[in-house]
């Protein structure tokens, strides 16, 4: 039996479940063609919707870590044939796989939007929508259309804080980030994955599929990674099945049948130093979810959750109630870029896939059965409360009287239209902290900054400092009170946040055997 993949070619969660499914060597088929022909094998299927994985069993799963725990807890996998980094043996790959796995499903889902939707002029994804949701054939699509299209797309976006005005900077974001993978993969050709591991993680998924839903699809940037970044390049075809804009699955990845017969565990759990820079550009962006997830705990624990309908859950969360928040929530924070202010509504969706991580990370008692893990919990406490690493070399307040550009808007967050000139000190709080990031065209304001960093060099900090700091976030974004996880209510899908106390009842019903 094969797993059956239902949704759009455009969407990323697609493209996760079919990296994962690829890399772990189940038999799968993809229903993506258009819209009626998906609903068409959800139906047949039995599927909760269009937009999910049926698995042998027939059970529906929305998300990729749903997906990856259906698979790994359904005895198929074998000690000689890894996919999970356990945390007892190996903390910073476990760490690292984490903290990519936040970056690439949340900032650089934003960057591929930003490529759709902002940046790009090409029509060739604008038809392709056009014939997956409302079958008109893409040949001869006026560019007006085309037009009016992407100005639609670009007011739903801006609000997440993709816009014109932040462009500039995910552009130059992600040109380093090629970049710095491209030396990575230079230094290290002999390595297949990339954090080293002699097997695929889910850092290898989230990042093959970032990349192939969005970068590899879309030109710009497909033209650019391809012939700029040749070693970059060979690592996505191999982890993707992804070749010059079209899927080949199998073919041409035939190195994919060495890492089968490497040992499982008998390597160390050591971080490449070439990865440094890599992961010194998640760590200036980390803060943005940081401040997402500090929004998400006082609209909790304030009164925003009075907004919120509670209702009862079906499917895995049967027997428990949560609160049903839609995709782009009310919970807002502050992105700073040079001296624009901007505010940004939170994706639920982001806010799960963060606080998943965070509690993966910090949490020992969570999604797991090893043993003696109280002993890592207790290290890396004390690691936390010795060192105290902090986020002050890029978490900049602005001076008292300098001038900073709010942008406001009732409809969007990004509409310059009303921006206007205010006092920092007016509209920010004096005893809080705010991040902020610059483009290439604001560089030279850095040297009027306290930072830690060296501007000269990428990796000139080691990798575990980074890794520190990147668990010090985790730890700050771990909220204890509440699991949030994607649901079907109905046949529509939404986030439910469910009180920590009835996921305990829950757990604790489902290993009793009660369920």
């Amino acid at each position: 039996m094969a797993y059956r993949v239902l949704g759009s070619p455009y969407a990323l969660v697609l493209h996760q479940h079919v990296a994962y499914l690829r890399l772990r060597r189940q038999p799968f088929k993809v229903y993506c063609r258009t819209l009626t022909t998906t609903l068409f094998y959800a139906l047949l299927f039995r599927a909760r919707n269009a937009f999910c994985t049926v698995t042998p069993d027939g059970k529906s799963h929305l998300q990729m870590w749903q997906l990856v725990d259906a698979v790994e807890r359904s005895g198929i996998q074998s000690v000689e044939d890894p996919f999970l980094v356990k945390k007892r043996t190996h903390p910073n790959i476990h760490l690292a796989t984490w903290s990519i796995f936040v970056y690439a499903s949340w900032w650089l889902a934003k960057t591929g939007a930003m490529y759709r939707w902002v940046d790009g002029e090409s029509i060739e994804v604008v038809e392709g929508y056009f014939r997956y949701f409302l079958l008109i054939p893409g040949i001869g699509v006026p560019r007006a259309i085309v037009r009016q299209f992407r100005q639609a797309m670009q007011r739903l976006t801006s609000v997440t804080g993709v816009s014109r005005e932040t462009a500039p900077y995910m552009h130059e974001h992600f040109q380093r980030l090629c970049g710095a993978l491209e030396e990575h993969f230079q230094q290290h050709s002999e390595t297949m994955f990339l954090l080293g591991t002699p097997h695929p993680t889910l850092a290898d998924v989230s990042m093959g599929a970032a990349f192939s839903a969005n970068f590899l699809m879309d030109d710009p940037p497909a033209s650019f990674v391809v012939q700029k970044f040749p070693h970059l390049n060979r690592y996505l075809e191999r982890v993707t099945g992804w070749r010059g804009g079209l899927f080949v699955g199998a073919e041409h990845t035939e190195e994919m049948n060495e890492w089968v017969s490497k040992a499982s565990d008998g390597y160390a759990d050591v971080i490449p130093e070439s990865l440094s820079a890599f992961f010194q550009l998640i760590e200036e962006v980390m803060p943005f979810m940081l401040s997402q997830c500090a929004a998400f705990h006082a609209f909790m624990a304030g009164d925003g959750v009075r907004q919120l309908k509670r209702e009862p859950l079906e499917g895995p969360w049967k027997g428990c109630s949560g609160y049903l928040v839609p995709q782009v929530t009310d919970i807002k924070s502050l992105m700073i870029i040079d001296n624009g202010v901007y505010t940004v509504r939170a994706r639920a969706q982001d806010l799960e896939v963060a606080l998943l991580a965070a509690r993966e990370v910090v949490d020992d008692d969570f999604n797991t059965d090893d043993e003696g893990l109280s002993e890592v919990a207790e290290a890396s406490t004390q690691k936390l409360t010795s060192e105290s690493p902090t986020l002050t070399h890029e978490t900049l307040r602005p001076e008292s009287g300098s001038k900073t550009r709010a942008v406001v808007s009732s409809g969007t967050s990004l509409d310059t239209n009303v921006a206007a000139e205010m006092d920092a000190g007016d509209s920010l709080a004096e005893d809080a902290d705010f991040h902020r990031v610059f483009t290439k065209s604001n560089y030279r304001q850095r040297g009027v900054l306290s930072m830690r960093r060296g501007t000269s060099n990428l990796s000139s900090i080691a990798v575990d400092s980074r890794l520190d700091a990147l668990r010090t976030m985790l730890y700050k974004m771990h909220h204890p009170h509440y699991t949030l996880s994607s649901v079907f209510h109905g046949r529509k899908m939404f986030v439910a946040i469910i009180p920590e106390y009835e996921v305990d009842r829950k757990r604790k019903e489902t290993k009793g055997g009660v369920v």
